[in-house]
């Protein structure tokens, strides 16, 4: 499967349209019966293998939370170093529906003696 720009911005949308997946609030979010179906969902309308769209979804949330860490430790520091607070990865923008979601952990500043 060649994962162009479009293919994955258009699977981030397809995948946001099935909060059972994402969402651990919805009521349905520990029905894996359910969960399968929005799998399958999204699978025909891509035609893409569904093992295959689980792989891609664990990587862009993987690189979607590293992304959000970094750009909350720039928001924390105060933009002091002058570099551009706003992420650069092109899919940031389309998993706006997590930013709630997915909040990143503080860190501890562990002293070395």
């Amino acid at each position: 499967m060649d994962w162009t720009t479009e293919v994955v911005l258009n699977f981030i949308k397809k995948y946001e349209q099935h909060p059972i997946l994402w969402d651990n609030r919805h009521r349905f979010y520990k029905i894996t019966s359910k969960k399968c179906d929005a799998w399958e969902t999204i699978s025909a309308e891509l035609g893409i293998d569904i093992v295959e769209l689980k792989k891609k979804m664990t990587i862009l949330l993987a690189t979607y939370r590293k992304v959000r860490q970094r750009y909350a430790a720039v928001l924390k520091r105060g933009n002091k170093t002058g570099e551009d607070a706003s992420p650069i990865w092109f899919a940031y923008k389309t998993f706006h529906f997590l930013h709630r979601t997915y909040q990143p952990k503080s860190t501890m500043a562990v002293e070395v003696s």
